[in-house]
C-alpha cells in the first residue's frame, strides 16, 4: 500500500481536522502542533518537504540537530549535520507530515497525489543514529539487508528466468545483481517460510517480481516438472480492494513486552508495508537524477503515520494530553479486515493479539471516540502490586461524546479468567465529565504457567 491510496484506505480524507485545516490551497492555516522525529536526519530538498514551495508561515521543517549515541549534543560547526545519509529519516519524515505532492510517482509506479498525515505540521528533526556509534543503523528498516557477495559461477543463466530463495545472508537487490552479471534475463524472488505471504517492491537491476512461499513452492515443483519451463511476467498494475487488507507483516514486531509481559505490546498497528514517502537520492544508474519518492517498508513506516495522526488529533483537540491521544487511537481502532474477517498475519490466518495489540488504527473514530482515558503513574502501582494475583484496576474515563447519556460497558472474558466491572453502568450529565469504575481480573484455572496467556476484549462503553 502506497501513501497515496493509504488515506482512502483509512477515510483519513473523511477526517475534518484535515479538511478544515489541510486544504492545500489554503497553506496559511498551520497546525499548532509540532511532530519530533528521532532518526536518522532529514534532506529537505525532496519535492514533500520542500521548503521553497511552501509558504513562510508553514515551513515543514522548523529544526533540526544531532545527538550522538551517550547523548551528548552536537550543534553548530559540530562533526554531525543532521543530514540524512541514507534516504531513511527523509522517508519517514515525508510520511508524517510531507506536503501534497501531485503526480507523485516510483518509476511509474502508483501514480497520484502524495500527501503526508499531517501536511500542515512543523516537524522538529533528530538525527540520533549515525557513525560508528550506530552499528545497527542499517537494520532500522526491512527494507534494508546486509548480507555476503553470492554468486552463480558455473551456472548457465544466460537468458533464462532465475528463481531465487530470500535471506540466506544476501540481499534480495544483490540477488537480482548476480543474475544480471551472470547473464540473466529475469528474477522471480521466492519467501522463505516465516516470511509466507508478505511482499516487498524492490528497484532491482533487472525485471523481477516477488512472489509468497506458497507461490514458490509452486513454481519449484512446475520447474522440476519439465525440461523446458518457461516463464512470463506481467504487469497487471496496481491492485486495489485486497479482502485481506489490512494484514500483519512478517517484520512486525510482536509481543508480549520483555521487560514486563503484563503490559500489553503492541500498542496498536498501522500500514508500514511498501509505503511510498519522499526521497532524494538516485533510484536507476543516473546518478545526476534525484528521485522525489521510493517504496520502503518496516516497523519504522508505521510510526511516522501514528505521529502524523497524533498531530491531527492534537489540532482537533488541543486540551487533550499525550494519553487521552493514545486512548482515543486505541478504543477506536479497527479488528477486521474489509472483507469483514479478523485480521491476519503473514499466515493468512487470525493474528494474535501480541500481533494487532488493540487493532489497525481508524483517525476518523478516533477524533470523535466518545470516551477519553488518562493515565497517572499511580495507575501503575495496583499492576506492579499484583503481579500474579488477584488483580482490580481503577480508570478514569471523560465523556467527550453527548451529555445525558448512560453507558454500559461489554467485555469479551479471556478464556479462564473472571472479569468483573463495577459499576458496569456509567451515567453522565454533561460533556467533559468524568467517572471512575473498576475492572477485576481472577484466574478461574490454577494450572497456568508462566509464559502461557489468553486473550479478550473491553469493547468499550455502548
Amino acid at each position: 500500500m502506497d501513501t497515496i491510496h493509504f488515506l482512502c484506505f483509512i477515510f483519513l480524507f473523511n477526517f475534518h481536522s484535515l479538511i478544515v485545516h489541510g486544504n492545500e490551497n489554503n497553506k496559511s492555516q498551520t497546525y499548532i502542533v509540532r511532530v519530533e522525529q528521532p532518526d536518522v536526519g532529514v534532506r529537505g530538498q525532496s519535492e514533500s518537504l520542500d521548503v521553497e514551495s511552501w509558504q513562510k508561515s508553514s515551513l515543514p521543517i522548523i529544526g533540526a540537530t544531532s545527538f550522538n549515541i551517550d547523548g551528548n549534543l552536537t550543534r553548530g560547526n559540530g562533526v554531525e549535520p543532521p543530514i540524512d545519509e541514507d534516504g531513511h529519516g527523509t522517508h519517514t519524515a515525508g510520511t508524517a507530515a510531507g506536503h501534497f505532492v501531485n503526480y507523485a510517482e516510483v518509476l511509474g509506479n502508483a501514480k497520484g497525489k502524495a500527501v503526508g498525515m499531517a501536511p500542515l505540521a512543523h516537524l522538529a528533526i533528530y538525527k540520533v543514529c549515525f557513525g560508528a556509534d550506530c552499528a545497527e543503523s542499517n537494520e532500522l528498516d526491512a527494507a534494508i539487508e546486509e548480507g555476503v557477495d553470492g554468486t552463480l559461477k558455473d551456472i548457465d543463466v544466460k537468458g533464462k528466468v532465475v528463481l531465487c530463495e530470500r535471506g540466506r545472508g544476501i540481499a534480495r537487490v544483490a540477488k537480482g545483481q548476480e543474475v544480471k552479471i551472470a547473464g540473466g534475463a529475469a528474477m522471480i524472488l521466492m519467501n522463505q517460510q516465516a516470511d509466507a505471504f508478505s511482499l516487498s517492491p524492490y528497484i532491482h537491476v533487472l525485471p523481477a517480481t516477488h512472489v509468497s512461499y506458497a507461490a514458490g513452492l509452486k513454481i519449484k515443483a512446475y520447474i522440476n516438472s519439465t525440461i523446458a519451463p518457461t516463464e512470463t511476467i506481467f504487469f497487471r498494475g496496481t491492485v486495489l480492494g485486497d479482502p485481506t487488507a489490512p494484514s500483519v507483516s512478517s517484520f512486525s514486531s510482536r509481543g508480549p513486552s520483555l521487560a514486563s509481559p503484563g503490559i500489553l505490546k503492541p500498542n496498536i498497528i498501522s500500514p508500514g508495508m511498501n509505503m511510498l514517502a519522499a526521497w532524494s537520492f538516485p533510484l536507476d544508474n543516473n546518478m545526476n537524477s534525484k528521485s522525489t519518492f521510493k517504496f520502503m517498508s518496516g516497523t519504522s513506516k508505521s510510526c511516522p503515520h501514528l505521529s502524523g495522526i497524533a498531530a491531527l488529533l492534537k489540532r482537533s483537540h488541543p486540551n487533550w494530553l499525550p494519553a487521552a491521544i493514545k486512548s482515543a487511537m486505541m478504543t477506536s481502532t479497527d479488528l477486521f479486515n474489509i472483507a469483514g474477517k479478523p485480521i491476519v498475519d503473514e499466515t493468512l490466518q487470525p493474528a494474535h493479539v501480541f500481533a494487532t495489540g488493540a487493532g489497525h488504527v481508524n483517525p476518523s473514530r478516533a477524533d470523535n471516540p466518545g470516551f477519553i482515558y488518562d493515565i497517572q503513574p499511580d495507575d501503575y502501582i495496583p499492576y506492579l502490586c499484583c503481579l500474579g494475583y488477584k488483580l482490580t484496576y481503577t480508570r478514569t474515563v471523560t465523556n467527550v461524546g453527548v451529555a445525558n447519556s448512560q453507558h454500559e460497558i461489554k467485555v469479551i472474558a479471556p478464556k479462564g479468567v473472571d472479569v468483573i466491572v463495577e459499576p458496569s453502568t456509567l451515567y453522565f450529565s454533561e460533556l467533559n465529565q468524568k467517572a471512575t469504575y473498576s475492572i477485576t481480573f481472577t484466574p478461574l484455572v490454577s494450572t497456568y504457567k508462566t509464559g502461557e496467556y489468553a486473550q479478550g476484549y473491553q469493547m468499550g462503553f455502548c
